[in-house]
């Protein structure tokens, strides 16, 4: 892809997926491949800070509870979040391709996204980061805003913030 294209993925931001018992599954990620899950309410999951991975690099890995409508479609077990440069060249290039483009966005403090679904039918949500460095990200976790917790994800700041300081 011409690296002057607007639009472009950037990474993984995420894999997230709807699971019958998403303790039970995120215990054996954790016994099996070591992944440091934690309860957020109804979901389990881990996250990996950029010290573990490529420099910049972020990850979340999420077990939704197996009602979740954030997925859309009820039979879709697994949502991917791909995090893009642009996100309306990214859901026009995605609508070019044929995919259908869910018209609303989210625009929040550390980011904006949008949906969309694949040529089968996987709805998968694009995301632009809109915190630029690690001061930015510690001085949203202490936020009144990231304290109201808009994402519906209960979980523990302090120990988030531990992570990317170490």
């Amino acid at each position: 892809m011409n690296d002057t294209k607007r639009g472009r993925a950037l990474g993984i931001g995420g894999v997230f997926f709807r699971s019958a018992g998403p303790e039970d599954l995120g215990a054996w990620y954790q016994e099996h491949l070591g992944f440091d899950v934690e309860g957020w309410g109804s979901t389990n999951g881990a996250s990996f800070p950029p010290s573990t991975m490529p420099a910049n690099a972020f990850t979340v890995w999420g077990a939704f509870a197996a009602d979740t409508e954030y997925f859309g479609d009820p039979q879709q077990s697994f949502m991917i979040n791909i995090v893009v440069d642009d996100l309306d060249a990214a859901l026009a290039n995605v609508a070019a391709g044929g995919a259908t483009v869910v018209p609303e966005t989210e625009d929040h403090d550390y980011g904006r996204f949008g949906w969309f679904e694949d040529p089968d039918g996987n709805r998968v949500e694009f995301q632009v980061e809109n915190l630029d460095s690690i001061e930015d990200l510690q001085a949203y976790i202490r936020s009144e805003a990231f304290a109201q917790n808009p994402i519906g994800v209960d979980f523990d700041p302090d120990k988030l913030l531990e992570r990317y300081e170490n």
